[in-house]
C-alpha cells in the first residue's frame, strides 16, 4: 500500500531479492496515485535513484516500462472504479450546489432572472448531451 525504501547507497548489483520485490511492487502504488504510466515511471525513478543507469544506459527501457505501466493503468479495475466513484461524487456535489443556488436565487426577488438563466443553462446542458 506504500512505497517502501531501499538502502540509498546500495548499487543495483547489490540488491537483495527483497529489495527487488519492494522496487517492483512500488510501481503499483505509484500507478494508483498518478494520472498515467509516464508520471508513475518518473516518480519511480525519483524514489529509487539507483534505477538511473537503467534509464540512461539501457536503450528502450523507459519506453518498455511506459508501455507496461500504461497497460496496467488501463487494466486496473480498482483504479477505474476509484476514478469513476470520484467523478460521480464530484458530479453529484456539483448538481447539489446548482440546485441550492437556484433555490436561493428564487427566494430573492432581485435574482429571479439569474435563477432562470442558470436553470436554462443546466437544462440545455442536460438536453444537449
Amino acid at each position: 500500500m506504500k512505497v517502501k525504501a531501499v538502502d540509498f547507497p546500495s548499487d543495483m548489483k547489490n540488491f537483495s531479492v527483497e529489495d527487488c520485490r519492494r522496487i517492483g511492487r512500488s510501481i503499483a502504488t505509484l500507478l494508483r496515485t498518478r494520472r498515467n504510466g509516464k508520471a508513475a515511471i518518473a516518480a519511480w525513478c525519483v524514489h529509487y535513484t539507483q534505477l538511473g543507469p537503467l534509464l540512461d544506459e539501457v536503450e528502450g527501457f523507459e519506453d518498455f516500462m511506459n508501455v507496461i505501466c500504461d497497460n496496467l493503468f488501463r487494466d486496473n479495475k480498482l483504479g477505474m472504479i476509484y476514478r469513476v466513484a470520484i467523478g460521480a461524487g464530484l458530479s453529484t456535489t456539483d448538481a447539489a450546489t446548482d440546485i441550492y443556488v437556484i433555490f436561493t436565487y428564487y427566494q430573492s426577488t432581485e435574482l429571479i432572472s439569474q435563477a432562470n438563466v442558470l436553470l436554462a443553462m443546466i437544462t440545455t446542458n442536460i438536453v444537449g448531451k
